[in-house]
């Protein structure tokens, strides 16, 4: 069929919910935080977000104590999360979007599918969506705001990501440096090194976690069938250990891994509001089409002493 840009149907607000969602959820750090409850999605302008670990003393009730010793208490870290208002606006011109729909046009022909315009539209926005998500994915890691807005940091100065935060000092410190623990021939001794450094009352935990970038994920296998080892695709865990491992791509490029328990991570964005809208929309005065995603985003670190991180490649 005949492509017309004037007959693309408009997204309605299911539409506008499910590419926003997408977008947000698309990045594999925030689906991880979602399903452990540490993603936040009616956060408006600053919200605390209070943290507590109880220091329990047990003492001898044998004899009667002459007055009250209370010990122990519980440790507040009250964290501040502020998402910030980010907006991505893009044109398409006619000869751009004919192109385009010629090729999955094409496509489902080859599958014997039929191919409208209203197909069309829903791939744009899974498109652009798709697109958000993984410059999300890299913000949350590895965000500043002090960064240039240009070139290959144009889009992580929006707002500051874990890494930088988690060495932010709070009411239990800074992130805790395992450079000089993570030591070894390969990848694998590395990360098994730097495991075994972390502290035991975290790493026993069932929300200790290893993030890793995908990249260095490959080296870690690759490192493992150097040794002769096979470790199932579906077996995140690190080898020789019972540490689950979540491979991210918000880290590639870095070379620095982080063990930290989840409750440690926080992401906030606002699901609920209208300022959270996908919206498409044709210009007949420039002839192009105009499709736009504004949405919120940030993230908050909490308890920096469970919190330990190194480089490893």
């Amino acid at each position: 069929m005949a492509f017309d840009v004037t007959k693309l149907p408009d997204y309605t607000n299911q539409d506008s919910t499910e590419f926003i969602t997408k977008s947000i959820l698309g990045a594999s750090t925030l689906s991880i935080l979602a399903q452990s409850g540490k993603l936040l999605t009616n956060v408006k302008g600053k919200q605390a977000i209070p943290i507590s670990d109880v220091d329990v003393v047990l003492q001898d009730n044998s004899t009667d104590a002459g007055e009250r010793n209370a010990q122990g208490g519980m440790v507040i870290d009250q964290v501040i999360i502020e998402p910030a208002e980010i907006k991505s606006l893009t044109n398409w011109s006619n000869r751009q979007l004919t192109d385009k729909f010629t090729v999955e046009e094409l496509k489902a022909k080859f599958k014997g599918q039929n191919y409208d315009n209203a197909a069309f539209a829903e791939f744009i926005g899974n498109e652009q969506a798709a697109a958000i998500a993984s410059i999300n994915e890299q913000a949350l890691w590895q965000g500043d705001v002090n960064l240039p807005g240009t070139g290959a940091t144009k889009n992580l100065n929006r707002f500051d990501g874990f890494l930088k935060k988690m060495k932010v000092s709070g009411a239990t410190g800074v992130a805790i440096n395992l450079s000089g623990s993570t030591t070894g021939a390969t990848i694998v001794d590395k990360l098994k090194n730097g495991f075994l450094a972390t502290k035991v009352e975290v790493r026993t935990q069932p929300d200790f976690r290893l993030f890793i970038s995908k990249a260095d994920y490959q080296l870690y296998i690759a490192a493992l069938s150097e040794k002769n080892l096979y470790v199932p695709a579906t077996e995140k865990v690190l080898f020789g250990t019972d540490c689950p491992m979540e491979i991210v791509e918000g880290l590639v490029g870095t070379g620095t891994v982080v063990f930290t328990r989840l409750r440690s991570l926080y992401a906030g964005t606002d699901m609920d509001s209208d300022a959270s809208t996908a919206t498409k929309y044709f210009s007949p005065e420039t002839k192009q089409l105009y499709i736009d995603f504004q949405y919120s985003l940030g993230t908050a670190t909490a308890m920096h002493n469970e919190i330990f991180y190194s480089k490893v490649a």
